[in-house]
């Protein structure tokens, strides 16, 4: 019963059923029906008939009185009221005490009751062998229902103990072979087919959610007592708690190698990162002293050779600072800030950083203030910016806003190129990914999304159109700030 999707699939079991299980008759009410009262009826005048018979056999040879007929009509009456099923019983009685006063009391062959002592002994012959037949059978339905609940008990012990060592086949096997008919586990995608009358269904909830069908098909039509339902929703309960525990043991194994996964990658990006520094250092020195002895016919594979290790130095940084992130070497010192002055110093470290559009900055007022680590929070903004100024010509303006909408403060970066593929939006903030621009690493806006969890801010990328590609950070806004609506150059 393991599967990928946490849902039961379907399962039939193996193997043949017995005929007639005992706990067969514990979910099935047998109506009255016509066929049944007159076999019934047949095995009535049987007992009566080999009854009668034995009385005339015993009044002629053995002088035998008609008190004595009674009392052997009586036991009689007792002992197989006591094995037949009901109406069997009553029907018994009736015609005993019918043959005994036509065939044994005076007048013979007459139905008359002369005398008070014989309407009395009549009357105490009925009773006798009502409550009698009425004892025998409530004996014989508590022995019975014992038996059933020592059989239900044996089979919900069984099933727990298949479904705990998770032998599925084995726990439907053993309610068939005691049910009678063929079980199986339905998906909850699955219709189960309650409205034939032989199939029985029962839900598998755990709380509010479904987690499949056990459902078992049996070979004749079934009108299920009470007791059906009990035993169905106890082996449907076993059944739920079953499913849950191994969804439970999927999720943790699935966390366990997740863990695993990542405290190698971490590792990994550790030992690159390392391995990367030493070599990068020393083609920066030897590219110095290129530019100071070396022909001037070299001066552009030079100034190539100096891009080249630069964008390593920049790929070993975000590394770096990757892997800090994620095992929270790094750790955020939030305090308010004013929107302003946060992005006023982001942009003059922008024209540091040799961005060369203008980037038009629109502030809302008022304006509440944010509580964000400023550092972290100008790796995000310095980030889409770049990419901003990347995928913009140079004589198109970036457009930065500001604004409080829905308790939280966004800062937007719009550029002017052309946006981002619909195909690329879903996996924008993915490790690695590079969409249509080969020339990435892919690793820039991850490093923005694992900062923006470590600030609880809330990163998104949209279509603009006409213009570009816009990439917004929201963080929850703090106290009122009044500021200047303003265009920055």
């Amino acid at each position: 019963m393991t599967t990928p999707s946490l849902e039961p699939t379907k399962l039939l079991a193996e193997g043949t059923s017995p005929p007639a299980p005992f706990l067969f008759e514990f979910i099935q009410e047998k109506p009255l029906r016509g066929r049944h009262l007159l076999a019934n009826l047949v095995k009535v005048l049987i007992i009566i008939g080999l009854t009668t018979l034995v009385c005339f056999l015993a009044t002629r040879w053995l002088d035998l009185k008609p008190e004595a007929c009674c009392l052997l009509y009586l036991g009689v009456t007792v002992l197989f009221g006591a094995i037949l099923p009901p109406p069997a019983p009553f029907l018994l009685a009736i015609f005993s005490l019918i043959s005994w006063n036509f065939f044994f009391t005076e007048p013979a062959f007459s139905l008359r009751i002369d005398t008070a002592d014989e309407l009395i002994l009549h009357v105490l012959f009925l009773l006798i062998a009502i409550v009698m037949n009425r004892l025998t059978a409530g004996l014989r339905q508590r022995e019975r229902e014992s038996r059933q609940n020592v059989a239900k008990s044996e089979l919900l012990r069984e099933c727990q103990t298949a479904l705990a060592t998770d032998n599925t086949p084995r726990f439907l096997n053993l309610i068939s072979a005691s049910l009678g008919g063929t079980a199986e586990l339905l998906p909850a995608s699955a219709t189960p087919p309650i409205s034939e009358p032989h199939v029985v269904s029962t839900a598998l909830n755990r709380g509010a959610e479904n987690l499949g069908y056990l459902q078992i098909k049996f070979p004749t039509a079934l009108h299920p007592t009470p007791k059906a339902h009990s035993l169905l929703e106890e082996l449907s309960n076993l059944t739920s708690a079953h499913l849950e525990r191994q969804r439970f043991v999927l999720a943790a194994e699935k966390a366990q190698k997740a863990a695993i996964s990542e405290r190698l990658g971490r590792a990994l990006l550790d030992n690159v990162t390392h391995e990367i520094k030493t070599p990068v250092a020393i083609m920066l020195a030897s590219i110095h002293r290129l530019r100071t002895h070396s022909d001037p016919r070299h001066a552009e594979d030079i100034v190539n050779i100096s891009e080249a290790a630069n964008r390593l130095v920049r790929i070993t940084e975000e590394l770096t600072l990757l892997s800090s992130v994620q095992v929270q070497m790094l750790r955020p010192r939030t305090e308010h800030c004013n929107a302003g002055e946060l992005v006023e110093e982001i942009l003059a470290n922008a024209v540091q950083n040799k961005i060369k559009q203008r980037v038009q900055v629109e502030i809302q007022a008022p304006l509440a203030c944010v509580r964000t680590d400023p550092q972290f929070f100008s790796i995000i903004l310095s980030n889409f910016l770049s990419n901003a100024a990347r995928h913009s010509v140079a004589t198109s303006p970036i457009l930065l806003q500001v604004k409080e909408a829905n308790g939280q403060v966004v800062f937007a970066v719009t550029d002017y190129g052309q946006g981002v593929a619909e195909t690329d939006l879903p996996h924008i903030f993915e490790r690695f990914y590079r969409g249509d621009n080969p020339g990435s690493l892919g690793l820039g806006l991850s490093i923005c999304r694992e900062i923006a969890g470590v600030l609880e801010a809330e990163l998104t990328v949209n279509n603009r159109p006409p213009l570009g590609a816009e990439f917004a950070i929201h963080l929850p806004a703090a106290t009122p700030y009044f500021a200047k609506e303003e265009s920055l150059s």
